[in-house]
């Protein structure tokens, strides 16, 4: 199984989201990745750059992103 469903969702559209997956198992993946079906841009125009502040996050917190964002790179979800 592996997939989480919402708990707002009945049995029964949680049976129904499951038949789905299971008739459509090769178009889905517990991993995240690339495709090569579909590429797109984000056109930003001439958008100003967004000051945000800046806020420290804990040390463990700190980790949990560096590793999410490590694990996006070596996925290639994500480029730098």
């Amino acid at each position: 199984d592996g997939v989480g469903l919402a708990d707002c969702l009945s049995e029964s559209h949680k049976e129904d989201c499951r038949n789905l997956l299971g008739q459509f198992c090769e178009l889905f993946s517990l991993t995240p990745g690339q495709t090569t079906w579909y590429e797109h841009t984000i056109n930003m125009g001439a958008a100003c750059l967004l000051k945000v502040d800046i806020y420290r996050q804990p040390d463990h917190v700190r980790d949990c992103i560096k590793a999410e964002v490590q694990k996006m790179l070596d996925l290639g979800v994500i480029e730098h």
